[in-house]
Order: structure tokens, then sequence, then C-alpha cells
């Protein structure tokens, strides 16, 4: 959830050595995304946006941010934001996080959405237990108020990765998840009673997978 994920403009201002500040003007919404096709053309605002990065020590790093755009509803006039704050300490060979953000719109719900107010926060590390082969834990939080199909979902991820070769890494992530509603599908399907069909239900309010992955770095 950090800002500045936007296709537009970009400047970043050095005022100490310890300090960053990044300014972003950029088209589309908060999220990064367009908006909708019924009211693209009458959104002619950017989103606008700003972070301060401030490095206390070597392993310590603070970040908060906000975007802001209109969200669609009302032209350029009813106005949405996101509010992020990020920290990270960086000792030898571990790496610990929390990110929280949080969503509201001034009037209307927030673009894509039914509802106008979420939030989240994320807390987590990795520890490198050799050059090859790390493990990270990390556990996420998402509120919304009451609109959408669910207004609270809780997950915990664990993660093994193993990288073979310099620009090349292997992950292993086991995953849980659980919603106050269910917004999971479950086996058995059922079967529709009015064609005959076997469907898809959403009949859980908790999931368990497994993620494999592989991602290969190109340059630096």
């Amino acid at each position: 959830m950090q800002p500045f994920r936007h296709l537009g403009l970009r400047a970043t201002l050095e005022p100490h050595e310890d300090i960053d500040i990044t300014i972003v003007v950029a088209r589309g919404s908060i999220f990064g995304t367009q908006f909708p096709s019924d009211v693209r053309n009458t959104v002619l605002a950017p989103a606008v946006g700003a972070q301060v990065v401030y490095r206390p020590a070597d392993t310590v790093n603070l970040r908060l941010g906000s975007v802001a755009s209109p969200n669609g509803s009302n032209g350029n006039r009813d106005w949405q934001a996101i509010i992020d704050f990020i920290t990270e300490w960086t000792p030898v060979r571990w790496r610990l996080f929390v990110d929280a953000d949080y969503q509201f719109s001034s009037r209307g719900p927030l673009t894509g959405l039914a509802v106008s107010k979420q939030w989240g926060v994320s807390l987590g590390g990795r520890y490198d237990i050799t050059d090859d082969w790390s493990v990270g834990l990390r556990g996420e939080y998402l509120g919304l108020e009451p609109g959408e199909s669910v207004t609270s979902v809780f997950t915990v991820t664990g993660t093994v990765r193993y990288s073979p070769i310099e620009y090349l890494i292997i992950s292993l992530e086991p995953r849980a998840e659980f919603a106050d509603a269910n917004i999971y599908y479950a086996r058995p399907f059922v079967t529709d009673p009015t064609t005959g069909d076997t469907v898809p239900s959403l009949n859980k309010d908790w999931f368990f997978g497994f993620w494999i992955g592989m991602t290969a770095r190109i340059g630096n």
C-alpha cells in the first residue's frame, strides 16, 4: 500500500543527507488506476502527492506520504486521499517493517469501491539465513466501513526464498486468510437449481493455500 505507483511526473528534493522529499503529479486515481469510462472525461484534476523519508540511523528508515485525487463521483469536486506510514529496521541479516495506511473520500465512495473509508496495517520481517536462503513472516489486516460484502480481513503469510544464482529467486509462500463474511470458494461446488450446473459457491470465511513463484532480476 505505498504511494507513487503511478504514471506521471515525480521530483525528489534532498534538503538534508538524512531527509528526502518526493512530490508526484499523475493522471488517474489515488490507486494508480484509471477512472471508470463513464466519468473519465469529467475528471480533469490530476492526482497529487508527497512523501517524506527520514533516516535517523543507518538501519532505520521512516516514511510518511499522502496522495489525493478526485474520486470521480462528482467531476473534480469530491476528493479522496491515502495517508501512508512505513518504518523499516534493517540490522544485519534482518528486515523488520510496519506499514499502515488510511484511505478516505470526502463525499461519495472511493474509486471502484462501495465504501468511503478503509484502512490497513502490515507487520512482518525477513531473516537471511545465508546469502542464498531467507525466511520471512508477515501479518496483514484490512478494515472497511460497512458497505462492502466484508468489513475485515486478516492474513498470515510465511515465505521461504532460495536464490541459486545471483539474478534468480525461487519463493514458497503458505498463506492463511480469515474474513468476517463468506468471501472464499469452497469444495464441493453446489448445483444451480435453475440450470442443474455445478457452480462454485462463496461459503467459507477462511482460506489456506500455497504459492510458488520465480523472479528473475535483470541489471542492478
